[in-house]
């Protein structure tokens, strides 16, 4: 019998866990792990979304396991990484995993699953680091496209000598905007709550 464990979407502190369901011969084929799948809970009257985190063939010896109701997505959202993330973040803060998931992948958007391929990336490799605390400058200064922070320059400095990626978070659309200005002449992506539901999704 194949199994799946799957991390039912619920505020309730003991569904913290995964709760291994049965994967019917219907379904065996649309099931995927990382997947969004819709299973029943308690005594099978209520149906509620989880993430096949893990599959299997075995069960616990003289348990009866439900069947997954229903597979909501062929898309694997939650990978091995991002749940080692996400579990990680949520028992260091004393909160849910379902609560981080809620926060991590966003709402299914079935549009933009059509023709989408995503394939799990492999752990990273943690480096040993420091945290380093910085004293911006204060003021404005100008640039080709416009006036911005002088903060904001310093940081895309920063971005510019860094040997990797780096994520830059500011608190709302107007730092963006500056921020935009400074690294006008770097390669970046911008990631803030105007996009389309299909176009986060992605």
């Amino acid at each position: 019998m194949k199994i799946a464990r799957v991390l039912v979407e619920s505020p309730i502190p003991r569904l913290d866990r995964l709760l291994d369901y049965s994967i019917p011969e219907r379904l065996a084929d649309s099931v995927v792990t990382g997947g969004r799948v819709r299973v029943p809970l308690g005594r099978g009257t209520r149906l509620v979304d989880g993430y096949v985190i893990e599959q299997g063939s075995e069960a616990q010896q003289g348990v009866v396991l439900a069947d997954i109701d229903s597979v909501l997505g062929s898309v694997p959202v939650v990978t091995p990484a991002l749940w080692a993330l996400v579990r990680g973040v949520a028992t260091r803060n004393g909160g849910s995993a379902s609560d981080v998931l809620r926060i991590a992948v966003p709402k299914r958007a079935v549009r933009a699953e059509k023709g989408v391929e995503i394939q799990p990336r492999a752990f990273p490799t943690p480096r040993v680091g420091g945290r380093t605390i910085l004293s911006m400058g204060a003021g404005v200064t100008s640039t080709p496209n416009g006036p911005t922070l002088v903060a904001l320059t310093e940081i895309a400095d920063r971005v510019r000598n860094s040997s990797g990626g780096a994520i830059v978070v500011v608190p709302d659309w107007r730092d963006l905007e500056l921020l935009g200005r400074a690294l006008a002449d770097v390669d970046h992506v911008v990631w803030d709550s105007s996009g389309t539901p299909s176009e986060r999704y992605i």
